[in-house]
């Protein structure tokens, strides 16, 4: 993965939108867990339950590496971590992880 930060930027946000409206449209028991990842939270600083994230991979391939990627090793340091959550629906989405990006590199902060 090599892109420039406005790239990186553009891809995590198409990533992230096109993961959430995957898990919101999918029946789970249709589709095959290829892969997981975890994302470690905390509730007004306090330590909660790691978040474990399956994802279907045959599904939508790209869209799933790349969310992977984000979450394992970030794109040109944009990653999840430090980022919010807003809204949870219990077993149904989340929506948040807002990255928090340098400006003075020609990126703006998203939602």
């Amino acid at each position: 993965f090599r892109w420039s930060s406005t790239q990186s930027v553009s891809m995590a946000q198409c990533t992230l939108w096109t993961f959430f409206a995957l898990v919101a449209c999918a029946q789970a028991a249709t589709y095959k867990v290829t892969s997981q990842v975890y994302m470690d939270l905390t509730i007004d600083g306090v330590p909660t339950e790691r978040m474990v994230i399956g994802l279907f991979g045959e599904e939508a391939p790209k869209t799933v590496e790349n969310f992977r990627h984000i979450c394992t090793t970030g794109i040109d340091g944009i990653t999840y971590k430090g980022s919010r959550i807003h809204r949870v629906i219990n077993k149904f989405m989340i929506q948040g992880f807002w990255f928090l990006v340098d400006v003075d590199n020609g990126v703006e902060c998203f939602n």
